[in-house]
């Protein structure tokens, strides 16, 4: 794959797979099942520091079935003051592991 066509953050982040040893297809591709779940795992996990180290914000989660469907609902309250440099550390994790 060529970095030339990447954006400058793209072409970190291919850097970064490439080392290590991350499947990265020259063309847009659906993940097998454990890049999926991995995938998932690390966002979740990225948003979830951003939210609570970073914004300062607990989060609970209520998942319910509603007439055989799934519902959940989310509930915030104040954890703290937050803090800038851990939101733009939160930040720039998300968009490592979105690109990736």
């Amino acid at each position: 794959m060529s970095l030339t066509n990447l954006t400058p953050h793209a072409q970190r982040v291919l850097s970064f797979m490439l080392r290590a040893k991350q499947d990265c297809p020259v063309t847009p591709t659906m993940p097998d099942e454990k890049t999926r779940i991995l995938r998932a795992k690390l966002i979740f996990e990225e948003a979830m520091e951003l939210i609570r180290e970073g914004l300062g914000v607990d989060v609970s989660v209520d998942f319910t079935k509603v007439d055989g469907k799934d519902e959940i609902d989310f509930a915030f309250k104040n954890a703290g003051p937050g803090d800038l440099v851990l939101i733009a550390d939160g930040f720039a994790d998300l968009s490592v592991v979105n690109t990736g």
